[in-house]
C-alpha cells in the first residue's frame, strides 16, 4: 500500500451549504461514500484531459485533475465561486438553474502524485440509462447518448467516435438530426434557464462551458424512462415527449477568461469572447426558436 496518501478538503461551510439545499443529500453522500469504490468512467468523459469516477449508486461524481496552471486555474476558480455563497445565492434565486451542483473541493495525494479534485452530483441526475442499443436489438429497449454541446466555439461538425463515454456537436447533428424533440413552451423553459445561467457565468468572466446533454429513448412497455420516473427531475433540468427524454446541464464552468486565455482567444478567431452570446444562440438553434 501507499504510506504518504491522504485526502483534504477546504471551503466546508461554503459547501456544506451547498448540499443543504437539497433533502437528504448529506446522508446519501454519507451512505455512497461508504458503500463502494469509486468507478472510473469511460474514455472521453473528460475532454479537458481529467478523470471522472462514479460514487456507489451513481449519483455523485468526483473530477480528478483540475487544472491549476497559468492558463487555466479551475481549482482557484471553484473556490472563487463557493466562497462567498455567490453559487448558493444563484441555485436559491433560481432552483432551475442548469449549473452543475458543486459539492466538494479536494487536495489529494497519493505517494508522489498530487491531485486537486471536485466533487459534484452526477449531470444526468442519476438518469443515465446505458449505451445505445445494438442494431437489430429486440424491443424493449432504452437507449441513451450524452453530447458535450458547445455553439460556435467548436467546429459544428466536429466528431467523437460513436462508441465514446460522451458524444460532441457532430455527433449530435448526426445522431438526433440537431435538435431536440422538445415542445415550444418547454424550450422557453430551458432557453429562459440557460439565460440566467450564462448572465451568472458572464458576469464572473467565465467561458468554455458545455452543455451537457442526455438523449435517451422513453422505450415502452415496462422499459420505460421519463422526467418521471425515479429519480424525478423537473423541467427544465429534464424535457420529455412521446419518443425522447433528456436531462440538461452546465458542466466544466470552472475556466475563467484570464489575461491568457484572451490572448489565445484572439489568435484563435475569438474563440472564448462572447461565450454567452454564442452558446444561447446555439440553444435557440436546437431548442425551438419562434420566428
Amino acid at each position: 500500500g501507499l504510506d504518504d496518501c491522504w485526502v483534504e478538503t477546504d471551503h466546508h461551510g461554503a459547501f456544506r451549504r451547498l448540499r443543504g439545499l437539497s433533502a437528504g443529500l448529506e446522508r446519501q453522500l454519507a451512505e455512497d461514500l461508504a458503500a463502494g469504490p469509486i468507478v472510473p468512467m469511460g474514455a472521453g468523459a473528460g475532454r479537458s484531459g481529467a478523470s471522472f469516477g462514479r460514487l456507489h449508486g451513481g449519483r455523485f461524481v468526483l473530477k480528478l485533475g483540475l487544472r491549476a496552471d497559468t492558463m487555466v486555474n479551475e481549482f482557484r476558480s471553484l473556490g472563487r465561486l463557493v466562497a462567498d455563497d455567490a453559487l448558493l445565492r444563484h441555485f436559491v434565486s433560481h432552483p432551475g438553474s442548469l449549473i452543475n451542483r458543486p459539492y466538494g473541493r479536494l487536495h489529494l495525494r497519493l505517494g508522489g502524485l498530487r491531485l486537486h479534485a471536485a466533487l459534484l452530483a452526477d449531470a444526468t441526475y442519476s438518469k443515465d440509462v446505458g449505451p445505445p442499443c445494438p442494431a437489430g436489438g429486440r424491443e424493449p429497449c432504452v437507449a441513451s447518448r450524452r453530447y458535450d454541446l458547445k455553439g460556435e466555439s467548436r467546429p459544428q461538425h466536429q466528431e467523437n467516435k460513436e462508441d465514446s463515454w460522451c458524444l460532441i456537436n457532430g455527433n449530435f447533428n448526426k445522431l438526433e438530426g440537431g435538435k431536440l424533440d422538445m415542445s415550444e413552451d418547454q424550450c422557453a423553459q430551458l432557453r429562459g434557464a440557460a439565460g440566467r445561467d450564462v448572465e451568472f457565468l458572464a458576469a464572473r468572466n467565465i467561458s468554455d462551458y458545455s452543455l451537457m446533454v442526455l438523449a435517451a429513448a422513453r422505450g415502452r412497455g415496462d422499459v420505460r424512462q421519463g422526467c418521471d420516473e425515479p429519480p424525478r427531475v423537473p423541467e427544465p433540468r429534464c424535457a420529455q415527449s412521446e419518443r425522447r427524454m433528456y436531462t440538461f446541464g452546465f458542466v466544466d464552468f470552472l475556466t475563467p477568461l484570464t489575461d491568457a486565455r484572451a490572448a489565445e482567444s484572439f489568435f484563435r478567431g475569438f474563440k472564448y469572447h462572447d461565450y454567452d452570446a454564442k452558446i444561447l444562440d446555439f440553444i435557440g438553434k436546437i431548442c425551438g426558436r419562434p420566428a
